[in-house]
């Protein structure tokens, strides 16, 4: 949903929109790929182990501002950032970050593609879709 941040950048690029409307993207957040998540979701379906808390994530922090940077490389395209002020949080934390040492530890190794890799895929599916 272009609710969220990414598929919000993502959808502004595939539509070569001129500017787009964001907050702080000073910010590093663990963005995950649709495929760990969803791996993640089978495997800790299908173990046999007691309820616990998991957090499913990258364990990685990526700048915001990179998902913009890399999908200009992406896209080829070039969009303004207009910095909304009623799209910012007042104390928000700069950096959230999941480990990923208890879920690995009940499933094993993930899928756990680099960010660009996910924005390509995004970037991407829906030309796909609209070729079919």
């Amino acid at each position: 949903s272009t609710t969220f941040l990414v598929p919000k950048i993502v959808d502004h690029f595939v539509r070569k929109m001129q500017q787009i409307e964001l907050g702080n993207l000073d910010l590093f957040r663990d963005i995950s790929d649709i495929d760990r998540v969803t791996e993640a979701y089978a495997r800790l379906i299908s173990v046999n182990t007691a309820p616990a808390i998991v957090n499913i994530c990258s364990g990685r922090a990526v700048l915001l501002r990179n998902i913009v940077s890399q999908m200009q490389e992406i896209s080829g395209h070039r969009i303004e950032i207009v910095q909304n002020p009623t799209l910012m949080r007042a104390n928000e934390a700069r950096t959230i970050v999941g480990s990923t040492a208890r879920l690995e530890a009940l499933v094993g190794d993930l899928p756990n593609p680099d960010v660009g890799v996910t924005l390509r895929r995004m970037y991407e599916a829906p030309r796909a879709e609209a070729s079919r």
